[in-house]
């Protein structure tokens, strides 16, 4: 994309954007990707408070506010809406916050975090519950186990697979339903 197209790209990071630059004391920076559909990065600062955004269609908000370089860690937080997104955003400039990386959870917390009972989620995936308590105890679990009991959560399953040089990517299996 040539730099005129994208400033003429309308999409919820620009919105958001925009929306921002309407802030007094802020200063907003947009880094659009060279392919419209890839992922789009918003720098906002107010004096030496500074937060970054991660945007790419249909993946929301990802936000970070820190000190130091955190760079290939991805986002802390992962917001949905554009309001909900310049809310988090004003505060954290505004109070000087950090976020956090997420902590890792065992299986049990996360399906907890997400208020769903083992046997609800037993009903969702068609087995028993003690299929669920068995495998939440387990230390080592199939791929296709794991997202199919994501999902079951609303969930979609990402593994980011991290280099000691700073370099981390989601590894990808392919095609839903392929083995």
């Amino acid at each position: 994309m040539t730099r005129r197209e994208k400033r003429l790209v309308v999409n919820a990071l620009t919105r958001l954007a925009d929306s921002l630059r309407e802030v007094r004391g802020f200063h907003v920076a947009v880094d659009a990707p060279e392919d419209a559909n890839g992922e789009w990065f918003l720098d906002v600062r107010k004096g030496k408070r500074a937060v970054s955004v991660q945007w790419r269609r249909g993946f929301g908000f990802g936000i970070s506010a820190e000190r130091g370089p955190g760079f290939g860690e991805g986002p802390h937080e992962v917001v949905s809406g554009i309001a909900t997104a310049q809310h988090r955003l004003v505060a954290l400039l505004n109070s000087g916050e950090q976020t956090r990386p997420p902590e890792p959870l065992p299986f049990a917390s996360l399906r907890m975090f997400r208020g769903v009972s083992q046997g609800q989620l037993a009903a969702r995936l068609g087995v028993q519950q003690a299929a669920i308590s068995r495998q939440e105890q387990r230390r080592e679990v199939m791929i296709g186990s794991l997202r199919s009991f994501v999902e079951a959560l609303d969930g979609s399953l990402r593994i980011l697979v991290s280099f000691p040089d700073g370099v981390s990517r989601v590894l990808t299996f392919g095609p839903k339903g392929k083995r």
